[in-house]
């Protein structure tokens, strides 16, 4: 996944993205190197300068190549815990003339309330953290030309940024995805979940294996089975759950998948899953990446709260509650099984992956049109 980053230093790029993104996250790794390619087809020259390292060593970098590099456009996307040690050399860009974007994966306010129900940062640098995200990062926000969010923003000083902020949902290169046809005509006693993420709270994973649970002690006519692939902070939590119900035969945890076996693992799945829990960072509006894949790979899938890429009557989506509700198994099957029955492939979600989540569709008017 990882670019020729040589030569930045010589060559000039109309763009360059710069991203602070670790190796198993794989999904944001392809995320910029499709940004990149589409921005390619586009006609915008442009390379990605991708920093695995992590720490102080991973801001040094960045804050380097922010001196070295000449290119007409950057696109910076790290944590917010970042953006105070680049003060000098985004300063510099701009003194150039070049243009400053802004990628914001996760708001700030969401960041906050992050921060402060973490279990993993100690109390005094929580403090510190809080006073970053709510001032300092506003003001550097504010030099950017443009700010890119997938959900709504609340701090109070990025009001004066309604300018600049572009809110966008992510694509995907539909092409690069498998999709395999299903005859839904096709019997089967049971249904195959897959949900894909760096395992954290507001996945909601934990009210699924709850959901599981009281299904499978009901009188069903198909059982169930949800296959867990990732890592993260809430992995551990899951395990003991699935163990104190003795659930192990239904509910399955893979390592990072990826490429041939992740497409192995998809020819058996029919339901993709997504975040079911937005309301514990106080979200409903996000734009996950999880269900581009799920899309462009013609399964159906369930998520909660908003997403703005996904009309609410889409036939192929169960939406959930996205608050404190329990999850209701039982009418999930019900939709699965009523799905099956109305249509007799799923060719149209993979026409729709293809007609409205593209990112050749969407990157040039969301990232670059006023800037160039």
């Amino acid at each position: 996944m990882k670019r020729n980053i040589q030569n930045h230093e010589r060559r000039r790029f109309d763009l360059i993205y710069i991203a602070h993104v670790l190796k198993e996250n794989k999904g944001v790794l392809k995320k910029v190197n499709n940004t990149i390619d589409s921005l390619n087809k586009n006609n915008i020259n442009s390379n990605a300068l991708i920093i695995g390292n992590k720490g102080i060593i991973a801001h040094l970098k960045i804050f380097t190549k922010l001196f070295i590099i000449n290119p007409k456009i950057i696109i910076l996307r790290m944590t917010p815990f970042t953006f105070p040690a680049l003060l000098l050399p985004i300063i510099y860009q701009k003194i150039k003339a070049t243009k400053i974007i802004i990628d914001i994966p996760t708001p700030l306010s969401i960041i906050v309330l992050e921060v402060k129900s973490s279990e993993y940062i100690p109390s005094c640098f929580k403090n510190v953290i809080n006073f970053i995200v709510k001032n300092i990062d506003p003001f550097i926000l504010n030099i950017a030309d443009k700010v890119l969010e997938y959900s709504d923003e609340n701090v109070k000083k990025t009001k004066s940024l309604s300018n600049k902020i572009k809110y966008i949902t992510n694509g995907i290169n539909v092409d690069e995805i498998e999709f395999i046809e299903r005859n839904y005509k096709i019997e089967k006693r049971y249904i195959n979940l897959i949900g894909l993420a760096n395992i954290s709270i507001w996945h909601g994973y934990d009210k699924l294996i709850h959901s599981i649970n009281k299904y499978l002690a009901t009188i069903r006519d198909y059982d169930v089975y949800f296959h867990i692939v990732g890592e993260g902070e809430e992995k551990k939590n899951l395990i003991e759950l699935v163990k104190k119900n003795k659930l192990e035969e239904y509910v399955i945890f893979h390592n990072n998948v990826i490429d041939e076996a992740l497409d192995k693992l998809f020819r058996i799945m029919d339901i993709g899953v997504c975040s079911l829990a937005l309301y514990r960072k106080k979200m409903n509006i996000s734009s996950e990446l999880k269900a581009r894949e799920y899309c462009s790979r013609g399964i159906p899938f369930i998520l909660s709260g908003e997403d703005r890429d996904f009309p609410s009557d889409s036939p192929f989506i169960y939406k959930c509650n996205n608050n404190k509700e329990e999850i209701n198994m039982s009418e999930i099957v019900k939709w699965y099984i009523n799905y099956n029955k109305n249509y007799e492939n799923n060719r149209f979600i993979r026409e729709y992956a293809e007609s409205n989540l593209n990112y050749y569709n969407k990157i040039y008017k969301d990232y670059i049109e006023g800037l160039l």
